[in-house]
């Protein structure tokens, strides 16, 4: 397939800079008021280029010229029509059936060069401050070839709306501070020596539910499970190291049900 150049128009309308009007991405784990800024930008930019049909899981303009033409508008034959009728009508029916099949190859591999150009976009502005998350995205949107080649093909339209759903997990600023007090605060009372099963079940319950989830970087697999272990009271220090040790040896240490049961 032809690589085509990112900034080209997918259907007709006003055209725009993209180097002034799609923003880099402004960080790997973007704060939601960031977030909100980056993708209004990229919505306006996508609706004056023609992507938003696509976006909204519907077919750009230029595909139109593609569609199939209907077999059912070709009228029955009346049951007196002669050899020469039907054999003219299965003649036209074979070449619709001939059309249709290149239109739908057309179309298929047009609505493929689009997604692939707004990838190239997405890559360009992703690359110099969210790296990680680049590579994340081509790797779970790979249409064809090897990520990180040079004729590798993407889905840029489902990694935009992927990047897209990350609005509903973002938080303000403030959000964000208060969740860091919360573990700031958590880490600064450990439990004591003599406190109760509950006790430390409602420590890792409020960690697990309340904070994890909205850090920065949330623990996970064996780091969440070393992290549980140690909001172990000083008395069950040592029991929680054989504990880890143990589990480790198993191969399950990231298995957060076997660390974390009274």
């Amino acid at each position: 397939m032809p690589v085509a150049f990112a900034s080209d128009v997918v259907g007709a309308g006003p055209t725009s800079s993209p180097q002034s009007s799609t923003p880099d991405f402004p960080e790997e784990d973007p704060p939601k008021e960031a977030l909100d800024r980056w993708i209004d930008a990229w919505d306006a930019y996508a609706a004056t280029n023609g992507y938003a049909p696509m976006l909204q899981g519907r077919d750009p303009p230029s595909v139109i010229q593609f569609t199939e033409r209907d077999l059912s508008a070709i009228p029955a034959l009346p049951s007196e029509a002669g050899a020469s009728a039907v054999a003219a009508r299965e003649a036209l029916r074979a070449q619709i059936l001939h059309d249709n099949a290149i239109k739908r190859k057309q179309r298929l591999d047009t609505l493929c060069d689009h997604r692939h150009r707004f990838a190239l976009l997405l890559i360009m502005h992703l690359r110099p401050r969210a790296g990680l998350r680049l590579q994340r995205l081509l790797s779970s949107h790979l249409v064809s070839g090897k990520v990180g080649a040079s004729d590798a093909v993407y889905d840029g339209i489902a990694m935009y709306l992927e990047l897209g759903q990350l609005r509903d997990l973002r938080m303000t600023k403030p959000q964000r501070d208060a969740v860091r007090r919360a573990l700031a605060d958590l880490e600064a009372s450990p439990l004591s020596d003599g406190c109760s099963v509950q006790a430390f079940s409602s420590r890792v319950n409020v960690f697990t539910r309340d904070i994890n989830p909205f850090l920065d970087r949330p623990y996970a697999g064996s780091a969440l499970s070393e992290f549980i272990v140690e909001q172990m009271p000083p008395c069950l220090l040592q029991a929680g190291i054989a504990l880890v040790r143990e589990i480790t040896r198993a191969g399950t240490l990231a298995h957060l049900d076997e660390v974390s049961d009274p």
